[in-house]
């Protein structure tokens, strides 16, 4: 007997997947140079050409548009 659940994956962020490097990434830095939110001015994402076509807004609307944002 195969269930649901054992095709499916559990996501540690609420947005979409293709942002999750970044974030995992962005974490790692603060952590490893013990950096907060509030000194950070500006970050830089490489990423693939698929999460650019994402809406990509600084300042979504929704909820599900800040769910699709890399920026925000």
């Amino acid at each position: 007997m195969t269930f649901a659940i054992e095709r499916t994956y559990f996501k540690p962020y609420a947005c979409c997947r293709w942002i999750h490097s970044a974030l995992d990434a962005l974490l790692a830095l603060m952590d490893d140079h013990q950096l907060s939110g509030q000194s950070i001015a500006r970050v830089d994402i490489h990423t693939f050409s698929r999460a650019l076509k994402l809406n990509n807004d600084t300042a979504p609307p929704t909820m599900e548009s800040a769910q699709y944002s890399v920026p925000f």
